[in-house]
């Protein structure tokens, strides 16, 4: 499934020749859902699927806004199986409003086999099918006891007066606790204030005194019978996860105090809402603060999930995801944290402007000019522009309402408050001031401000500090320090060279890298260096130019393909790495003569 799912991304991202099913997706965190239901969907037209493959099928996320799954289901409600007839009932109950089904829906009512009417009441009760009380009333004819109690839940969502006689003549001729439970929450449901009058009239019209009992018992029923809710939040806990059960709970139900027995669920409940984005409303009530460490690692490995749910969430909910993204963002690994950043920067405009820049600040971005430009073109055309404004540029800027601000942050909070009701040309300069006295992405630059001291005594520079003032003799000595006999010192000298701008110091210290005279981490403005190298630096240790290599952005990594796969071909795990980065196109042309002489190995690639 995650495969799948990268392989739709990844498909999507290319924008070149792509399945169908991916011609109308517009982001690419839809492609993957997609890609998955239209192959499921394929696999299930096939003839020669078993039943017991169909069901595999079945049970996958098939709901897409991009794959049209009712008129290919369809069909499948006249299969021979069926459990498959059951599932399929259920599908397409979520995928289609029930009053297009009706005319397939109430036909199964009277199906043979208990599983598929089940399944089709419990369909018409979830779409609250009022014009079909009747045949979902006559269903408490059947002699199988679990329907006849699943008819009468079913009315209480989907009853019309018209089921009101066959009830009366149930509650009136039955003993099951269980039945009773639900006919009497039917009734209340149907008849509202008038089911005592109903009650009491019915049971002055029976003919025997037993009939005239059952009925004026249920006058002094209270009306917290358990609930069809109740039936399946036991059977979650005592049987299982089942997934139309719930399913069934998080689309038609509330969380209140019966659904706490639910919560140790949490991974399970998050894996059915990456498949109905709907559910994450649920999966957030249902797990309300304080969330324990587990509940914390369980909801970081779903948080692009969360992510995508923000721009649906009323304001309420939309604060307690917020509550919890401020938790779970920094817990984010490296290789997640990028592709988080990618989707926040991808949320629509209907997210207020600011919460973008809120979220990439916890999940450890860097913000650029670009996201501030796009956050005010988002607040502009927004509601409240003016204050949402201010919110984005005091995020942008770092700017805390109830801190202590030395004189250089207080001069940038007024040019904030300035900024939404300035014209055009002078919103511009204001902007300008903004980022020459705190430039985007950087700490503060108000240290020497906070931290104005005196020092006693000062202590006489020496020819061979490493703390000295940048010169040019301060560089010549650092370079030599590199092939010092000390390890430590190389390394310190590597170091402290890397905090030098010129570009030429960076390319003498990646040098001295790959020939292996230092050991430092390898970061993407190091690797920024790697063109200057000639062959014979590239060549010194392929391993070490791999993982250089590796922290080069795509395109810049085709020059050096040849002498990845050089060392791939021996094994190494770092070219490996840096292969997965370059464009699946360029990769395959570069493999093309190996493919071709029959070198499969590549195809791990």
């Amino acid at each position: 499934m995650t495969a799948l799912s990268d392989l739709g991304r990844r498909l999507h991202e290319r924008a070149k020749i792509r399945p169908r099913c991916l011609l109308d997706v517009e982001r690419a965190t839809d492609a993957g859902p997609a890609l998955v239901a239209d192959l499921a969907l394929d696999l299930l037209e096939r003839p020669d699927v078993t039943p017991a493959e169909q069901m595999i099928l079945l049970g996958l996320p098939l709901r897409t806004p991009h794959v049209p799954v009712r008129a290919r289901l369809h069909p499948l409600l006249r299969h021979r199986d069926r459990h498959v007839r059951k599932r399929v009932i259920a599908l397409l109950a979520e995928e289609t409003d029930a009053r297009v089904l009706s005319a397939s829906l109430v036909p199964l009512t009277a199906a043979p086999d208990v599983q598929t009417v089940r399944q089709a009441l419990l369909a018409l009760a979830r779409a609250r099918a009022v014009w079909a009380a009747e045949a979902i009333a006559a269903c408490l004819d059947h002699p199988n006891m679990n329907i006849k109690k699943t008819a009468a839940a079913a009315l209480a969502e989907a009853g019309a007066p018209a089921a009101v006689p066959k009830l009366l003549a149930w509650l009136g001729s039955h003993d099951n606790p269980g039945l009773r439970a639900e006919i009497v929450r039917a009734l209340r449901t149907i008849l509202g204030g008038t089911f005592t009058a109903t009650i009491t009239a019915a049971a002055a019209q029976a003919t025997d005194q037993t009939t005239q009992d059952r009925l004026l018992t249920a006058l002094h029923t209270p009306s917290t019978w358990p609930s069809a809710l109740d039936h399946d939040v036991e059977t979650l806990v005592k049987r299982g996860w089942d997934h139309e059960i719930a399913r069934r709970i998080a689309t038609t139900h509330t969380p209140d105090r019966r659904h706490n027995t639910l919560r140790p669920m949490l991974a399970r409940w998050l894996e059915l809402a990456a498949a109905d984005p709907d559910v994450m409303r649920f999966v957030l009530r249902l797990c309300p603060p304080p969330w324990s460490d587990e509940e914390l690692t369980t909801f970081t490995r779903a948080a692009r999930r969360l992510i995508a749910t923000l721009p649906n969430l009323p304001d309420k909910d939309r604060d307690l995801l917020l509550s919890l993204l401020e938790k779970v963002l920094p817990k984010a690994s490296a290789a997640e944290a990028f592709a988080i950043h990618a989707d926040l920067r991808a949320l629509p405009g209907t997210v207020e402007a600011h919460l973008p820049l809120m979220l990439l600040r916890q999940a450890g971005a860097v913000l650029d000019r670009t996201d501030l430009d796009r956050a005010l073109k988002t607040a502009r055309s927004g509601p409240n522009p003016w204050q949402i404004e201010k919110k984005v540029l005091r995020e942008t800027f770092a700017i805390r309402p109830d801190e202590e601000k030395p004189p250089s942050r207080a001069r940038l909070n007024r040019l904030i408050e300035a900024f939404p009701t300035a014209d055009a040309t002078t919103r511009t300069h204001l902007l300008e001031q903004m980022i020459e006295l705190q430039p985007i992405g950087a700490p503060p630059w108000s240290l020497a401000e906070q931290n104005r001291r005196q020092t006693s005594e000062e202590r006489a520079p020496k020819p061979s500090d490493l703390d000295q003032l940048r010169s040019a003799a301060q560089r010549e000595r650092l370079i030599a320090m590199l092939d010092d006999p000390a390890p430590a010192r190389r390394e310190t000298a590597a170091h402290t060279l890397l905090t030098w701008p010129e570009p030429e110091i960076r390319s003498t210290v990646l040098r001295a890298f790959l020939h292996g005279r230092i050991d430092i981490p390898v970061t993407p403005a190091l690797a920024a260096s790697l063109p200057a190298m000639d062959d014979k630096d590239l060549r010194a240790d392929l391993a070490r130019t791999a993982s250089v290599a590796a922290h080069l952005p795509s395109p810049q990594l085709d020059h050096y393909i040849p002498l990845l796969l050089e060392e791939w071909e021996n094994g190494g795990s770092e070219a490996e790495q840096a292969l997965r980065k370059v464009a699946p196109d360029t990769l395959a042309a570069a493999l093309a003569t190996r493919l071709d002489n029959g070198a499969w190995a590549y195809s791990t690639c």
